[in-house]
C-alpha cells in the first residue's frame, strides 16, 4: 500500500518552464542550494567584482563590508536625508559609510565620485552545463509537488496560480474528487483530453493562458457550473464541446470574432462575459436563453459595425435538401432510428451530424443559409445587434419579420439534439 502511494507521488502532473525540483523551488522557498546562486555566478550584475573568488552565501556580508571600505569616496558627501535621520550622524559612522556606498554604487548620477569605480567585466562567467540545462529545459511537476500544502482529504480544491505550467499530464485524472481547479496565469497552450474524466469538477478557471482551442472532452463534465477562459487566444469557440450544465461562462479578453448559434444549447446559462472581444454581432439564439440574467459587452469596439446583409443568396444543393429531410424525419420519428440510415456510408452520416437549427423555424440547415439582422435595445444608450441564420428567406426586413412571427402557425420545434445523438450512435455502432 505504501509503495503504491509513493509511486503515485512520483508521477508527473504537469511540466513547468525553467528549473524545478519540487514545490519549494516553484514557490521560491528553498532552504538549501545545491547549485551556485546567480549572485555568485554573475556578481557584476549585482555591483560586485567579477574576479572576486566565489564565496559561500554565508560570507557575503563580509564581502559587502570589504567592498564598502575599499570604495569609500575620497571627498565627503552631504547625505541630506533629514527625513530618514541620517543627516544627524557622523560621516565616520559605519551606518553612514554603508548607506553612502550603496547610494554611489546603485543610485547616484554620474559624478566625480563614480569615476573611480571599476568597470564591469567584459563577459560574464559561464554557467555550469547542468544549470544552463535547467534554465531552458521544461521540468516535471509531480503529484508530490501538487499535494504539498493540500491534504489528501482537501483535494477537492486545487489552486495552481502563476506556476509557469506549460503542459498538463493526463495523470491528472487521478484527482477524481476534484471540484475546483484554478490554473490562472500560466503558459498553457493546450489542455489534455483527460480533463473530461474529472466527473466531479464544478469550477474550472484557466484564465490568462495561451489557449487557442478547447478540448472536446469538456462536454463530458456534466457537473461543471463555472468556466473561465478569459485572457487567452480564442478567436472562435466551438460551443458544442461545452457542457449544457454551465451557469457562468467568461470569454472576456479573447480575440473572439464570432459566437455560433449553438449557444442555445446552454439552457442553464445565467452569466455571460464577452467584454474586450472583437464580436460584430450576437447570434439571435441568445434570446432563447430564458435564464440569462447578465451579458457583459464593455469595450467591444467592433460591435454593431456591420454592413447590411445582402438579399441575394445561394440556393441549397440537392445533397443538402435531402439531408434536411433526413434529419427532420429523424428528429420527429420515434426514438428508434430508421435502420435504412445505417446503410449510408460514414461520410454521409458525418455530414448529417453537421446540421444546425434555423434561427426562426428551427428546421435544420447545413451549408446554405440566409443572414438577416436586427437591433435589440438593451438600454437607452446601447443597442445589441443580433444575427439570424435562416434556412430560407423568411423575411427581408424588420416589418416582414413581424408579419412572419404572427402569420406562421404555432408548432413545436424539432428535437435536433436528439436526431444528432441518434446519428452519433449509428456512426459508432
Amino acid at each position: 500500500m505504501g509503495q503504491t502511494h509513493s509511486k503515485r507521488q512520483q508521477e508527473i502532473f504537469a511540466w513547468v518552464e525553467g528549473p524545478s525540483t519540487g514545490q519549494s523551488k516553484i514557490d521560491n522557498t528553498s532552504s538549501e542550494q545545491s547549485e551556485p546562486t546567480r549572485l555568485l555566478l554573475f556578481p557584476h550584475e549585482y555591483g560586485l567584482q567579477g574576479n572576486r573568488p566565489s564565496q559561500s552565501v554565508c560570507s557575503l556580508s563580509s564581502s559587502f563590508s570589504s567592498l564598502a571600505s575599499t570604495s569609500q569616496p575620497t571627498t565627503p558627501v552631504d547625505l541630506g536625508r533629514t527625513d530618514s535621520g541620517y543627516a544627524t550622524l557622523s560621516l565616520e559612522d559605519p551606518l553612514v559609510k554603508d548607506i553612502d556606498y550603496v547610494n554611489h554604487l546603485y543610485y547616484a548620477q554620474p559624478s566625480a565620485s563614480r569615476t573611480n569605480s571599476p568597470p564591469p567585466p567584459s563577459s560574464p562567467p559561464s554557467l555550469p552545463s547542468r544549470a544552463l540545462a535547467d534554465i531552458h529545459t521544461p521540468s516535471p511537476y509531480t503529484f508530490a509537488d501538487v499535494l504539498e500544502g493540500h491534504k489528501p482529504s482537501r483535494t477537492e480544491e486545487l489552486y495552481l496560480i502563476q506556476r509557469s505550467l506549460i503542459e498538463l499530464s493526463p495523470n491528472l485524472v487521478q484527482l477524481t474528487s476534484l471540484r475546483t481547479l484554478v490554473l490562472t496565469n500560466n503558459k498553457l497552450k493546450t489542455l489534455p483530453e483527460a480533463l473530461g474524466k474529472l466527473q466531479m469538477l464544478e469550477e474550472l478557471c484557466i484564465s490568462e493562458n495561451q489557449l487557442d482551442h478547447l478540448p472536446a472532452s469538456l462536454q463530458h463534465l456534466h457537473q461543471l457550473k463555472n468556466l473561465d477562459v478569459s485572457g487567452n487566444q480564442l478567436s472562435t469557440v466551438d460551443l458544442t464541446v461545452l457542457p449544457t450544465s454551465l451557469t457562468l461562462l467568461n470569454l472576456a479578453r479573447n480575440p473572439l470574432v464570432t459566437l455560433g448559434p449553438n449557444i442555445v444549447r446552454l439552457r442553464e446559462l445565467a452569466y455571460l462575459d464577452l467584454s474586450h472581444t472583437h464580436l460584430v454581432a450576437l447570434p439571435a439564439e441568445i434570446t432563447l436563453l430564458t435564464l440569462l440574467r447578465r451579458i457583459k459587452l464593455e469595450h467591444c469596439p467592433d460591435l454593431g459595425h456591420t454592413e447590411k446583409y445582402p438579399l441575394a443568396h445561394d440556393p441549397p444543393s440537392l445533397l443538402e435538401l435531402c439531408a434536411r429531410q433526413c434529419v427532420s424525419a429523424l428528429a420527429t420519428a420515434p426514438p428508434n432510428p430508421d435502420r435504412r440510415l445505417a446503410q449510408l456510408p460514414n461520410s454521409l452520416l458525418h455530414y448529417l451530424t453537421l446540421a444546425k437549427p434555423c434561427s426562426a423555424c428551427h428546421q435544420p440547415y447545413f451549408d446554405s443559409f440566409v443572414q438577416r439582422g436586427r437591433l435589440l435595445q438593451k438600454n437607452p444608450h446601447m443597442d445589441i445587434p443580433l444575427e439570424y441564420r435562416l434556412c430560407n428567406v423568411h423575411w427581408t426586413h424588420d416589418q416582414d419579420r413581424h408579419l412572419y412571427l404572427f402569420s406562421q402557425p404555432c408548432r413545436t420545434p424539432i428535437q435536433l439534439d436528439r436526431a444528432l445523438t441518434q446519428l452519433g450512435d449509428l456512426i459508432t455502432s
